[in-house]
């Protein structure tokens, strides 16, 4: 009788062993996050932000993120620096990644200035259906995905007008507030 509870106390420290994290499952990373979303299609049609991570910091190249960062909350506006957690996944659920981030700390959020300008793809036939991310029309404010209001000012027909016959439509804009960006050019194929 001892010797089988000895066996069964191994058998459940081997098993608490395995299903522990064992550090090589875990490793903290820094991420820069760009100061705007971009459109994307991931399992659907989705707004994801920009990383940079290692030697990628600091370029001009940014990555779409199309995880989410646990205890992180985005700010459009500003570039952030943050410590993250980054633990592997054994068993993640189907169509769900892998990897899990944590925020750790934000090491900087810097407000851009007010007259940065940045590129967001509006429409493309190559890549998602329906071809276009904006909602909305002339009479009811125009969206991208539903979440972030576009304010065209002088540009509202033209816009409609390039959705409705370009197959490939960005726009250029600036920050106004947290949930809008003003339109101030338009770039379409």
């Amino acid at each position: 009788m001892r010797n089988f509870m000895i066996l069964i106390l191994i058998a459940i420290t081997q098993l608490a062993l395995s299903c522990s994290n064992n550090g090589n499952d875990t490793e903290i990373i820094e991420l820069r996050i760009n100061h705007f979303q971009q459109t994307a299609i991931g399992v659907g049609q989705q707004l994801v932000i920009q990383i940079q991570g290692g030697k990628e910091i600091g370029t001009e190249n940014w990555s779409y993120f199309y995880s989410n960062i646990e205890g992180f909350e985005y700010e459009p506006g500003f570039i952030y620096m943050l410590s993250v957690e980054k633990q592997k996944i054994s068993n993640p659920p189907e169509d769900s990644s892998s990897i899990k981030y944590i925020l750790r700390k934000v090491i900087s959020k810097e407000k851009v200035a007010n007259k940065t300008t940045f590129e967001i793809q509006l429409k493309s036939t190559k890549t998602s259906n329906p071809p276009s991310f904006v909602t909305g029309d002339l009479a009811s404010n125009y969206k991208i995905l539903g979440e972030i209001e576009i304010d065209c000012s002088d540009f509202c027909e033209n816009l409609s007008e390039q959705l409705q016959t370009k197959d490939e439509v960005s726009g250029i804009f600036k920050h106004i507030d947290n949930n809008s960006i003003s339109l101030i050019r338009i770039i379409s194929e």
